[in-house]
């Protein structure tokens, strides 16, 4: 049995690192319409507006995931670790629940978007929208974030 440990903590450590290496390259977000969003996910419980060029910077600092989130009335825009890409001081704490999309599934958001964006909490989803499209299918960042 001691000989077959080493063997099994190897197995586990080569398994964990492909799939860390997997969830690096997830596509994560779908974009919708507006009407399928608000048939697929319910009305709107809580929003916050922001404008296309204020998320669009924000987005170009972020490398391949952008994790959203309102608290407290204001939009969060972090990176994969939870920093602001938008310069100011607020943050949200580690155990504070954002929702992870890939920059890719973003950018082609914003390149089909409308001068506001709005953060939108649903009943069971975060979604963001414009007065054209809405991108959901994100990630609870915790419990699965993608770093």
């Amino acid at each position: 049995m001691r000989k077959l440990f080493p063997l099994i903590v190897l197995i586990a450590l080569i398994s964990t690192a492909g799939i860390s290496a997997q969830s690096k390259n997830l596509t994560i977000g779908k974009i919708f319409t507006n009407q399928q969003a608000n048939e697929l996910y319910g009305p709107v419980l809580t929003s916050v507006q922001i404008s296309k060029e204020e998320l669009g910077a924000a987005v170009a600092k972020a490398k391949k995931y952008v994790l959203f989130a309102i608290k407290d009335g204001k939009a969060f825009i972090m990176d994969e670790r939870k920093v602001s890409l938008t310069g100011d001081l607020s943050f949200l704490a580690y155990h504070e629940k954002a929702n992870a999309f890939s920059k890719s599934v973003v950018e082609r958001f914003l390149s089909s978007s409308s001068n506001t964006i709005t953060f939108e909490q649903r009943e069971t989803v975060f979604t963001v929208s414009s007065s054209e499209s809405t991108t959901e299918s994100s990630l609870p960042c915790p419990p699965m974030c993608p770093y």
